[in-house]
């Protein structure tokens, strides 16, 4: 229990996305960023065992992600578990001290359950594809 507490408290919310020497990890297929949002494109399976477990980073290095809104493209994700929605939900909160959204398309039947389940379905955004997914991140 001790060894998953300090594991828990080295993993940063930039670990989502980017290993520490910039590299994507096996799960982001690309990522495309302008100056107001990161669209993420993920693939393969999102869940306990690919995804580390997200809590607060207490150093302050999370200005790189919260800064912009984020779009998370499940289009190539072939399976996720309940450790998805908790990351996602971790990933809100921080966001919105931000005041920037989260925003996923292409979400499976899956995760849409998820969603329904935790009752997050008024705080994250999904939508059917892209393009609907950046208008309505523009117009935020």
């Amino acid at each position: 229990m001790m060894e998953m507490l300090k594991k828990i408290k080295e993993i940063r919310v930039e670990h989502i996305f980017r290993s520490s020497d910039g590299s994507h990890f096996p799960y982001v297929k690309e990522m495309r960023e302008t100056d107001s949002l990161i669209v993420t494109y993920l693939c393969g399976p999102i869940d306990s065992s690919t995804v580390p477990i997200v809590f607060m980073d207490f150093k302050g290095k999370l200005s790189r992600y919260l800064n912009k809104h984020i779009l998370l493209d499940f289009k190539e994700v072939t399976h996720v578990d309940s450790a998805t929605i908790a990351n996602l939900i971790f990933l809100l909160n921080q966001l919105q001290h931000h005041q920037k959204k989260l925003a996923l398309t292409h979400v499976s039947l899956t995760l849409e359950h998820y969603i329904e389940i935790d009752k997050v379905r008024s705080l994250i955004h999904v939508y059917g594809n892209e393009e609907e997914a950046l208008k309505a991140l523009d117009a935020a």
